[in-house]
Formats: C-alpha cells, sequence, structure tokens
C-alpha cells in the first residue's frame, strides 16, 4: 500500500471530529466529536492536540489545556504556541511553560528544516 492510504487513515478522526463539534454534515455533538480527536492526537496529529486544548480550556481544565498545547507546540503548531503565549499573558500558564514551548516549537521548525530547502 503507498503512503496515500495512510495518509486518509490519519486524517480520517480529525475531520470527523471536526464535522461533529463544527455542525459540518452533522449535528454539533461534542461527545462524539472529542473521542476522534483523542483518536487523531494518539496518531500524532498536532491539530487535534490543539482542538482538545481548546476543548478543555473551555471546559475550565486549565492543566489539561496546557499538556494539549505543549504536545502540538512541540510538534511545530503555531496555533498552540500562540494558544500557550495568551494562556501566559492571561496568568493561566507560567512563564517556564511558556519558554518550554516556545523553545520546542523552535526545535520543531530546525527539524524540518533541509539544506536542500535552503
Amino acid at each position: 500500500m503507498d503512503g496515500g492510504g495512510k495518509s486518509w487513515q490519519f486524517e480520517c478522526p480529525l475531520q470527523t471530529g471536526y464535522r461533529y463539534c463544527k455542525w459540518e454534515i452533522v449535528e454539533k455533538d461534542m461527545d462524539r466529536c472529542i473521542p476522534h480527536w483523542q483518536h487523531a492526537a494518539i496518531q500524532g496529529h498536532p491539530q487535534s492536540r490543539y482542538g482538545l486544548g481548546i476543548h478543555e480550556f473551555n471546559s475550565r481544565d486549565i492543566e489539561l489545556a496546557v499538556r494539549h498545547f505543549m504536545i502540538s507546540t512541540k510538534m511545530g503548531d503555531e496555533y498552540s504556541l500562540n494558544a500557550i503565549k495568551e494562556m501566559f499573558m492571561e496568568g493561566h500558564a507560567t512563564k517556564a511553560q511558556y519558554a518550554e514551548a516556545l523553545k520546542g516549537y523552535q526545535t520543531a521548525l530546525e527539524e524540518t528544516k533541509s539544506p536542500q530547502r535552503e
């Protein structure tokens, strides 16, 4: 099987989760959305971690929200980095957490660089 099939399997839980969370195609149902995002997060998808972080923040589980954002930031997700920065500015995250997120984000960006791209 080529990489195309694997990509579809990787994206499917994330996209299904978005459909349930954003009223696309099906009625909005967060109880069905979250497991799809969790499945995609386990597979390593940073956007699903970001979505879970937003959900946990809105549910007032700040500690879990920060953990989700930290993981996806270290995968190079700029939205999650901005979320941690905003949480730091509002007093929901520590300076150390923001510094760790920034360092992880920079490391992720460096890992994606190659001599062929420059």
